[in-house]
């Protein structure tokens, strides 16, 4: 469903999108923010996830002017998250971790068809993503050679008993 639906006024559309995490609540629920740009106004949806899991539930839909709402992004700091500041709805916003490789994408493009000015401190760059080092997570290769080892000594152990036990029959048929 299009989370902008019940805010776009007839004959709007929706030009550039971008959304990302926010401060989680004081509860420990999870926010997201759902920002939309249209010719005139900045639309937002603010979804909240209860604290262990479950669906995504709008918890705030705010419209504005364009001319009423201000942008602010900043870089990450040792001691706050990359993030874009929305002024001018009816709560400020604040979209944080802006600089991460699944948001980033999203940036650049929504504050090319915002236009206007952008306040902060600065350019945001994406984030290197640490890769994920092999941490030997996987079975053992020499818990697979055991494994292995057993699986042909048992066929070598179940073929001995089946000779023995053809040769016994044998000796027993013959007397």
């Amino acid at each position: 469903p299009d989370l902008f639906a019940d805010l776009l006024l007839p004959g709007e559309s929706i030009l550039a999108t971008m959304a990302a995490g926010a401060a989680p609540r004081q509860d420990g629920a999870r926010t997201w923010v759902t920002l939309g740009l249209t010719a005139q106004r900045l639309l937002a949806v603010v979804l909240v996830q209860a604290p262990h899991g479950g669906p995504w539930q709008p918890a705030a839909r705010h419209a504005a002017p364009r001319t009423a709402v201000r942008l602010a992004r900043f870089p990450r700091t040792p001691g706050a998250p990359a993030r874009l500041e929305v002024h001018g709805l009816p709560e400020p916003l604040v979209l944080q971790d802006i600089d991460d490789p699944m948001v980033f994408p999203w940036l650049e493009p929504f504050l090319a068809a915002w236009g206007g000015p952008v306040d902060g401190a600065g350019n945001v760059r994406p984030r290197e993503v640490q890769p994920v080092l092999d941490s030997g997570g996987g079975p053992d290769p020499r818990l697979l050679l055991a494994i292995v080892a057993g699986i042909v000594m048992f066929g070598f152990i179940c073929c001995g008993c089946g000779g023995l036990i053809s040769v016994l029959t044998r000796l027993a048929g013959a007397t």
